[in-house]
């Protein structure tokens, strides 16, 4: 199917940590096969290392995605690259480390947009984290591309103040109150919304303040389309290979 004839070819697709569930979550063959797809929009996670570096991963720990334990603050950027990120994912038999933002940004010339999601980290990290995300961003020059989000508006608000080039996200969770003015307050440019709590009215709220609404996590053709006819901005999935070709992907 054509993504020109479709009446939803406006909406973006992003993929989510990668292609979560089609490809080891945040790895670098994870982001490989987005751009096989044709997509440059990715939406992507971020911790500190022991010594201070910007690595891509979800949790705070290394258990679930690797035969590793422990928490990320525990291991150095090196230690963890040597790691086996794709260790539970099933039927995948090469070795992925946790990859560096740096690196990751390195490989993919062709961006379009990231979501660079910082999460909660603790008060004492906000200026490196505010550091290495404002030198990275400016050293691949992404500074139209990139969107810094998180769910912390402690860290937002870290942002606005010390780097308000940057442009912001905030990330809704289920249960935040009011998203809009949390936006309006922390001057985001980004609303990435749970799509369950997605509706027009709120769209058309956000779009009169200028915000660009994402909804996450979208896996379904009929949640998608839903969402869609709402007239969000983009569309966060773990399965970009099925709804790529409803969507706009350039």
């Amino acid at each position: 199917m054509s993504s020109v004839q479709t009446p939803f070819a406006k909406t973006v697709i992003v993929g989510h940590r990668g292609a979560r569930q089609e490809a080891p979550e945040n790895t670098l063959a994870g982001f490989q096969l987005l751009r096989d797809l044709g997509i440059h929009h990715v939406e992507l996670d971020l911790r500190l290392s022991k010594d201070n570096q910007l690595v891509v991963i979800h949790d705070k720990t290394v258990d679930r995605t690797t035969e590793h334990s422990g928490g990320i603050s525990d291991f150095t950027a090196a230690n963890l690259a040597k790691m086996n990120a794709a260790h539970h994912f099933s039927n995948w038999d090469s070795h992925l480390g946790i990859p560096l933002l740096d690196e990751v940004l390195a490989k993919w010339q062709e961006l379009k947009s990231i979501q660079l999601e910082v999460k909660p980290p603790s008060k004492d990290q906000f200026p490196k984290l505010a550091m290495e995300l404002t030198n990275l961003v400016q050293l691949h020059h992404l500074e139209k591309q990139a969107i810094v989000t998180s769910s912390d508006t402690r860290f937002l608000a870290y942002m606005q103040k010390h780097c308000p080039s940057i442009k912001r996200g905030f990330v809704a969770t289920r249960f935040s109150r009011n998203p809009i003015d949390t936006c309006k307050q922390l001057r985001c440019y980004y609303l990435v919304l749970d799509w369950r709590r997605c509706n027009k009215k709120l769209v058309r709220k956000a779009h009169a303040l200028n915000l660009h609404i994402s909804v996450w996590t979208v896996n379904t053709i009929n949640a998608a389309q839903t969402v869609s006819s709402y007239g969000v901005n983009s569309i966060i999935t773990d399965v970009p290979s099925r709804l790529a070709p409803l969507f706009h992907t350039r």
